[in-house]
């Protein structure tokens, strides 16, 4: 479940950084803990230099 997790969020990052308009870098990744009904779950969310970044699957600064 986390690689399937990690790999949507990685899909929707790709995306984000190809439609900016302006210029745009990785920097790096943040962990974030949700809890699952199998237990916590710990993400490697990334992350960019503009701090744009919003995933849709896992929002930021919430609980899952």
């Amino acid at each position: 479940m986390q690689q399937l997790t990690e790999a949507a969020l990685k899909a929707d990052f790709g995306q984000h950084l190809t439609d900016e308009e302006q210029p745009n870098r990785r920097n790096g990744c943040s962990r974030k803990t949700i809890k699952t009904f199998s237990g916590n779950l710990e993400l490697d969310t990334p992350g960019d230099r503009a701090g744009s970044f919003e995933p849709q699957l896992i929002k930021k600064n919430k609980a899952a």
